[in-house]
């Protein structure tokens, strides 16, 4: 029968795990808590397990295509310390790197409104008898201004949060 060391090493050496998903893990393996607790302190004392490390590997990783709220949930799933969390974030994802990211990722929405926009005024133009030009200009606005909230919604169920999502929206350029 394996030791707990040797079942959290083979683990290990798959893939890196928190201290929680380590304990998780050998627990569903039938470890007792006190041949676990004992296995997670000698991979500690190695430099095997550090929670810190992981959560800067983690949000180093995800930085660029994640908001800091989805870092700091998807670290507190994995068991990681919400003191640890915070620090990483400070260090790894700065707030000018969330509004950066909110910017671009508002400019791509935007590129893709505008494809769909471009559609919807060439169907209606084909089908709608022609209209004065000042009502032609009144209802390209009406759908530039609902393109902007459905970038603004678009953003926030991505976890961007309400001010970044009001300054990106702000610098999106918006010419037609």
């Amino acid at each position: 029968m394996k030791s707990a060391l040797e079942a959290a090493l083979r683990g290990l050496s798959r893939r890196a795990y928190t201290h929680w998903e380590l304990a998780k893990l050998l627990g569903g393996k039938g470890f007792s808590p006190e041949e676990i607790a004992e296995a997670c302190e000698r991979l500690v004392e190695w430099g095997y397990l550090d929670d810190c490390r992981y959560a800067r590997q983690y949000a180093h990783y995800r930085a660029w295509q994640q908001t800091r709220r989805q870092l700091s949930a998807g670290l507190a799933r994995r068991g990681v310390d919400a003191a640890i969390v915070q620090d990483v974030l400070a260090e790894v994802y700065p707030p000018e790197q969330e509004m950066e990211n909110c910017r671009n990722m508002a400019q791509k929405l935007w590129r893709e409104e505008m494809v769909r926009l471009d559609r919807q005024l060439a169907r209606q133009g084909t089908f709608a008898a022609a209209g004065s030009e000042a009502e032609d200009q009144a209802d390209e606005a009406q759908m530039l201004f609902q393109a902007r909230v459905r970038v603004g919604r678009k953003l926030a169920r991505r976890g961007y949060p309400a001010h970044v999502i009001r300054a990106a929206l702000e610098d999106l350029h918006c010419p037609r």
